[in-house]
């Protein structure tokens, strides 16, 4: 029972098109089933939360509430406050409380099965006619996001035998490309690779000069024999004397973004703008230049920065960035619990560490998948003092 709970929570995790509007955000069809899950928890077990956790929050909020002070729509910093609250009380705690019984192969089995079953709807979604198919995630970008674990711990059973994850889900990861032709795809495999796989010896010096040499080819063979955007992506990169300028241009108004967020980063510190407020705010910013140049379709004000850490830098200023920051690094670098499987869990680390980096060309903190997999991670994590959320009862034990 837990485990189909588990597996439909994260799942909808990923229902970004599944929402209602209002003045203040959208409000996803995930939040509901999350909050019933909250309330269930709470009231039959209570949902434990660590003490070392809400002292950093609780800075960090304090920080965030200042910044709305001089924000350019105090309402809609007020909402953000709210939703990155509800960010960690539903989606991290929710997840962390349902997998603290769980051993590392039982949360393994949760995301292999929910990555398999995501990437088979891909595939009735490509044979019905759709080219890009992303299920319920806004674009392809963000379903490679929400299957990051999937494909970082399928990478990773190259090095493993008899595992969760077996060769069937190598083979699913390589039909994942062929399925939304994500840049961002190719991006996170380059990462997990190079976490995984480049040590300083000679028998991975010998599998990284493989792989990129298999890999030069089979671009190669794939751009001469194809016409999709994937081939394009490839002859683009073969053809090109400038490599960087390139890739700048594949990842299309992603830079403009994030040189627009950087211009108002400069202008405003140390203060920034207000939280939430950076679509809204870069529609008459700088309206002199060119951030385009001279490309509408990469035209950037009306969106958001596609760096949700010079995003968060611009709007609530340094100290908000400071203490998220800390936040994350309390994940990042807090000792594993003795109970944790070690080898699991600083995979899990590792892969979340990669997606941390892959939010650098994306936008939003407030992806709900993003704070359940940190959830996960906590879980992991050696934190003294736990409190329940039920009836005040306050323990001692690690957590």
């Amino acid at each position: 029972m837990r485990y189909a709970i588990l597996f439909f929570l994260l799942l909808s995790t990923g229902f970004d098109i599944l929402a209602i509007p209002t003045p203040v955000g959208s409000v996803r069809l995930s939040f509901f089933l999350f909050l019933l899950a909250f309330l269930v928890l709470f009231l039959t077990k209570g949902i434990r939360v660590s003490k070392i956790e809400i002292f950093f929050l609780l800075f960090l909020v304090i920080s965030m509430f200042f910044s709305t002070l001089i924000s350019s729509s105090a309402i809609r910093s007020f909402s953000y406050i709210i939703w990155f609250s509800v960010c960690y009380f539903l989606y991290f705690s929710v997840i962390k409380n349902l997998v603290s019984d769980l051993s590392s192969n039982e949360i393994l089995r949760v995301f292999r099965d929910l990555g398999r079953f995501q990437i088979l709807c891909c595939m009735l979604l490509k044979f019905s006619g759709i080219p890009r198919p992303s299920l319920l995630f806004y674009e392809p970008s963000y379903l490679i996001l929400g299957l990051l674990p999937y494909i970082y711990f399928s990478l990773l059973q190259i090095q493993l035998k008899n595992g969760v994850f077996k060769s069937i889900d190598l083979f699913l990861v390589l039909i994942l490309i062929a399925l939304t032709m994500s840049a961002n795809l190719l991006l996170a495999i380059i990462l997990i690779l190079a976490f995984l796989y480049i040590r300083f010896s000679l028998k991975y010096l010998i599998f990284l000069a493989v792989l990129v040499l298999s890999s030069y080819y089979f671009s190669l063979w794939y751009y001469q024999n194809n016409a999709d955007l994937l081939a394009i992506t490839f002859r683009n990169l073969h053809e090109s004397p400038d490599f960087i300028s390139t890739i700048l241009q594949r990842t299309g108004n992603r830079w403009p973004r994030i040189l627009i967020g950087i211009d108002v980063v400069k202008e405003y510190f140390p203060k920034g703008i207000g939280l939430g407020t950076f679509s809204e705010f870069s529609v008459n910013y700088n309206v002199n230049k060119d951030y385009a140049a001279g490309f509408p379709w990469n035209e950037p004000r009306g969106f958001p920065a596609a760096n949700v850490f010079i995003e968060l830098l611009a709007e609530g200023g340094v100290f908000v960035f400071l203490f998220f920051i800390s936040f994350v690094c309390l994940f990042m670098f807090m000792p594993l619990k003795s109970s944790a499987d070690e080898f699991i869990a600083s995979h899990w680390r590792k892969m979340m560490f990669i997606f941390i980096l892959m939010l650098m060309i994306e936008s939003s903190l407030l992806r709900p998948y993003f704070w359940a997999y940190l959830g996960i991670l906590s879980n992991f994590l050696a934190f003294k003092g736990k409190k329940k959320l039920q009836e005040g009862v306050d323990e001692k034990n690690n957590y």
